[in-house]
Order: C-alpha cells, then sequence, then structure tokens
C-alpha cells in the first residue's frame, strides 16, 4: 500500500509542487492550506506522515502566522491517533539560527526541513523507515492495542469532492492520483452501464 502524506502549506503553488514530489515518490498524498483545515483533516483522516509549512493562517484569507504552525505541530503530538506520525516541517525560516528547529524538534518535529528542500525525498525516506512497527510478544501476537479492527459491510459514497466509506472521508478531489482513478472507475456508458 501506497503512503499517505498530508501537505500542510498554504502558498498553492509550493502544495502542487510538493505534490509533484509525493507522486513522483510513489506517494499518494492529501493537502491543506490552514491550521483550521489541517485539524478538520486530521480529525477525519491519518496519514504515514505530515509535511507542516510553519508559517500558516489560522483560516484562508487570515495572515499567516508561526504561531499557527507550532501551534498545530503541538496539536497533532497530543492526538493519540497522530502522535507516532512523522512531521517534516518545511519553512522558509531558520536559515541564520539552528534555534528555530532545536525549539521545533522538542515540539515533536520528526525533521526540519528548508526551502527550496533539496532533501525532503531522503527526510520522507527517513521518518518513514524510522517508524516503528510493533513487534509480537512472546506468544507471537502483537500487543492488544495493534490489532487490526475488520470492517464490516460499509457503504461507499462519491460526492463531487470526496469519496466517504462508512461516513468516514477516505478521499478528495485533492488527493492526485487516487481521486482520478475513483473519478475513471465511477464513470458511465453513453448507455448508463458503469
Amino acid at each position: 500500500m501506497k503512503p499517505i502524506g498530508l501537505i500542510i502549506d498554504d502558498n498553492s503553488e509550493i502544495r502542487d509542487a510538493l505534490a509533484d514530489r509525493l507522486e513522483s515518490l510513489g506517494h499518494d498524498y492529501d493537502a491543506v492550506g490552514s491550521q483550521a483545515e489541517a485539524r478538520d483533516r486530521l480529525k477525519r483522516c491519518t496519514f504515514d506522515y505530515i509535511l507542516l509549512d510553519l508559517e500558516l493562517p489560522f483560516r484562508i484569507g487570515r495572515p499567516p502566522s508561526i504561531h499557527c504552525g507550532k501551534n498545530i505541530l503541538c496539536e497533532i503530538r497530543s492526538d493519540s491517533k497522530h502522535a507516532h506520525v512523522p512531521v517534516i516541517v518545511v519553512t522558509a525560516h531558520g536559515h541564520d539560527s539552528p534555534d528555530l528547529a532545536v525549539e521545533l524538534m522538542k515540539l515533536g518535529a520528526t525533521d526540519f526541513g528548508i526551502k527550496p528542500f533539496n532533501d525532503l525525498d531522503e527526510k520522507i525516506r527517513e521518518a518513514l523507515g524510522s517508524q516503528q512497527t510493533p513487534q509480537p510478544q512472546a506468544n507471537g501476537k502483537r500487543p492488544p492495542d495493534t490489532e487490526p479492527e475488520l470492517l464490516g459491510p460499509a457503504e461507499l459514497t462519491f460526492f463531487d469532492s470526496r469519496v466517504e466509506l462508512a461516513g468516514v472521508e477516505i478521499c478528495n478531489t485533492d488527493n492526485g492520483v487516487i481521486w482520478r482513478i475513483l473519478s475513471i472507475l465511477t464513470r458511465t456508458w453513453d448507455d448508463g452501464r458503469p
């Protein structure tokens, strides 16, 4: 299964450039442009890693602030659902001193990349490689909190801008390749056949 990254950046050109990088790596992605959108997406979805721009607006149309990026990083680390997810901070700040990188690492960042992201591919590979897979116990079973849950029959619902499985968004128009594939698979012929 392909890794899925979440891009959190308010600049649409940078989101597109990062999306191209992730697709080049063979990864899927989701992208948002504000702290509020990131909160909403993180409530509904899980990711294998997160690329976080440090200077974000709280909502689209508001002025960006470094505090919004730091706040979403702290929220990610305090949420048990995402506490283990690698977060790579990608920013134009921090060129002049290592203080910002040190502060972000203390807040829970996995890595720190300064734009133009020359070594981003390697940082992503390292972050994904460092994730620990729960080890089996002596009896050969995984610890109880890592047992997979089986999903019973569930409805897959297609909307104009998203797809939901059992009421949970699993894909939207920002998901690039996945969205294009689902769009093709849901087309119908002129005679009405799927």
